[in-house]
């Protein structure tokens, strides 16, 4: 392992401990469970980031209502298939 591994392997594990002060675990248990939810929780501020972006630039669509969870799906003139194209390309 390098050190930059090394280095954000232990980083992460004291994160975890600094949010979560009283939790202990097996070697299995830490590698499973809180390497995993900081990696997970990571990439979803990724994904959202990305998201955001393909909605700005219109090539996705938000839904859902308030306190709903939002849903993304190709955007309305991306699924219009080639007059959508036409009409994409017309447009300013």
């Amino acid at each position: 392992m390098d050190a930059p591994d090394r280095d954000e392997i232990q980083s992460e594990i004291l994160a975890h401990l600094l949010a979560h002060p009283e939790a202990e675990e097996t070697l299995e248990g830490i590698a499973e469970w809180w390497l995993l939810e900081r990696t997970i929780e990571r990439r979803l501020r990724e994904v959202e980031a990305a998201l955001d972006r393909l909605v700005a630039e219109g090539l996705l669509e938000r839904r859902g209502g308030a306190g709903t969870r939002s849903r993304y799906r190709l955007a309305e003139r991306r699924r219009a298939g080639p007059a959508g194209a036409d009409r994409e390309r017309r447009e300013p």
